[in-house]
């Protein structure tokens, strides 16, 4: 192969490995040719051979297709919405770019096809087990759309498997099993919408993004993924293979044999929040921003949003969803929420008929809603002997001196790094999730 077709091919590859797209097809020679001896449609560039046309139950490509005058190799074989039935390209050594996707392909076969790098065979009638572990310069891979029990990327008879192969999309097969074990390469893996029952990508060590969505049966726990950041898209739990209510989406970063599911994009692991606030969403204590798929951990806090947390604390109990204020509207999310926290002495207001749900709590009042929730849940010791040692702890308000000292007490607050506690400053939504934590974990 020249080395401008080869740059050609490997700069085209590499760019759209990460773009989500089929490399596009290089420049179509003017003329397109019918062999007649295997009645192939070909074009022809820079001395190779591209197939772009055949059908019928069985069609067989040839290493080589000529005119009068020149013998051309085949590189390419691009015959995507023909009708096709078995397709053997096992002549084909120099095949380099393999699209029969949408065929109706009930069977392909491969030879010694050492030079295959992109094969898309998606949406066709393929059955039983894939095996593509003999294509050892295989770096795209798409068999999406078919009805595979199994597919293979190791083949252990020739104990060769496509070390160089960077992005599988085997969604929406019946797949049980999934054998990608040693894919150095291996970035992106979906799996979704299969019959998988356990997942095992731990040797993957440069995987980025694995997508098991609507597996019916799969047991998370036995999900065991790299030791580094992995981007999931998952179901938090079982669901019928046709999604729906019952499922929810989830998308997040997790690490090795921990799967932790965050929904959420702006939520990192490596923050200093992370295991806080796998914690509270794992519990279903804490959500997101609506239905974004944000968290807005560095958000501050509202007011209304911090007795919906207490509430999601108590298990959401039955409760008439009245409102004795009056910018609590009756249709509102937090209503509930508002009328149980009043009903059970969390709050009072900020005045007799307001709530204030939009005002953002500051570190003091949080103290206090979660030290009247403990004594709810009957925390009634003495804290008054207990000795607070901030730099400002003149500035504690004197409403919210006995709430501070039992959360120091617990262990359930601590003050900055310059020994500060800063009780007017709002508190963010991280440090909510980290609070809850050390309240909840003993």
């Amino acid at each position: 192969m020249t080395t401008r077709i080869k740059q050609y091919i490997a700069i085209t590859l590499t760019v759209l490995l990460f773009a989500g797209y089929a490399p596009p097809l290089p420049p179509q020679a003017a003329l397109a040719v019918t062999d007649s001896a295997t009645n192939l449609t070909y074009e022809t560039e820079y001395g190779f051979a591209t197939i772009t046309d055949a059908s019928g139950e069985t069609v067989t490509i040839p290493e080589y297709v000529e005119d009068s005058s020149t013998r051309y190799l085949v590189t390419r074989v691009v015959l995507s919405g023909k009708s096709i039935g078995k397709l053997d390209v096992s002549a084909c050594t120099a095949l380099e770019y393999l699209d029969c996707s949408g065929s109706g392909v009930t069977e392909i076969i491969f030879g010694e096809n050492v030079a295959l790098e992109y094969l898309d065979c998606s949406k066709n009638q393929l059955t039983g087990r894939l095996n593509v572990g003999g294509l050892s310069r295989l770096i795209w891979l798409d068999c999406s759309g078919n009805t595979l029990n199994l597919l293979t990327v190791f083949d252990s008879e020739m104990n060769i498997r496509p070390e160089r192969i960077a992005r599988i999309n085997a969604s929406d097969n019946k797949l049980s099993a999934i054998n990608v074990g040693g894919c150095k390469q291996l970035e992106w893996l979906d799996c979704s919408i299969n019959k998988l029952i356990k997942v095992d990508v731990s040797g993957l060590t440069k995987l980025r993004r694995l997508n098991i969505r609507r597996n019916s049966s799969l047991d998370y726990s036995k999900v065991v993924t790299p030791d580094q950041k992995v981007y999931l898209e998952a179901h938090a739990y079982n669901c019928t293979p046709q999604g729906g209510d019952a499922c929810q989406e989830l998308h997040g970063f997790f690490y090795g044999d921990r799967p932790v599911f965050f929904e959420f994009v702006d939520l990192s692991s490596d923050a200093w929040y992370a295991d806080a606030v796998k914690y509270v969403l794992n519990n279903g204590i804490m959500a997101g921003d609506g239905d974004s798929l944000t968290f807005r951990p560095e958000a501050a806090m509202t007011r209304a949003e911090f007795v919906q947390v207490l509430y999601a604390l108590e298990g959401k109990p039955g409760i008439a969803a009245t409102s004795i204020f009056t910018d609590v509207p009756s249709g509102a999310w937090y209503v509930k929420a508002v009328s149980w926290a009043v009903a059970f002495g969390i709050t009072a207001g900020v005045a007799q008929d307001r709530f204030a749900p939009e005002d953002y709590v500051t570190r003091e009042q949080a103290v206090v809603f979660l030290y009247k929730y403990a004594k709810l849940k009957g925390d009634n010791a003495n804290y008054t002997s207990v000795t607070l040692t901030f730099s400002d702890k003149t500035s504690i308000s004197d409403w919210a001196m006995l709430a501070v000292k039992w959360s120091v007490s617990k262990g359930v607050i601590k003050g900055y790094n310059d020994g500060s506690f800063q009780p007017k400053s709002n508190i963010k939504r991280c440090e909510v999730a980290q609070v809850l934590k050390s309240y909840l974990v003993k």
